[in-house]
């Protein structure tokens, strides 16, 4: 399901409330996330798993709950994180969502 602009902040907006659909919510952006490319501003390309793990990140989800949803430990969400920082420069997650990937 592709999300238009409005679409992506209305559901940006309600997933860092504790509704009994946050977690819907928080999955639909993911997967609206997942159609992003592996090539970042600076020329770097992200892995499939890397691109997985960044689509989540603009959702509230934790680490542990983004391990879950993709079967993985913690430890992996986490490693593929740094991965992810480090390729775009970035210290936090806040700043990779912000700074973004190409689509």
């Amino acid at each position: 399901m592709k999300l238009d602009e409005v679409r992506r902040a209305l559901f940006t907006a309600h997933t860092g409330t504790s509704t009994e659909h946050a977690m819907f919510l928080a999955a639909r952006l993911a997967a609206d996330a997942s159609n992003i490319r592996r090539n970042t501003h600076f020329g770097q390309r992200l892995s499939d798993r890397e691109i997985d793990i960044y689509s989540y990140l603009n959702t509230p989800m934790t680490a542990e709950e983004i391990a879950a949803e993709l079967f993985v430990s913690a430890a992996t969400v986490r490693s593929h994180q740094a991965s992810i920082y480090r390729k775009l420069q970035v210290t936090n997650r806040r700043d990779a969502v912000k700074k973004g990937i190409r689509t």
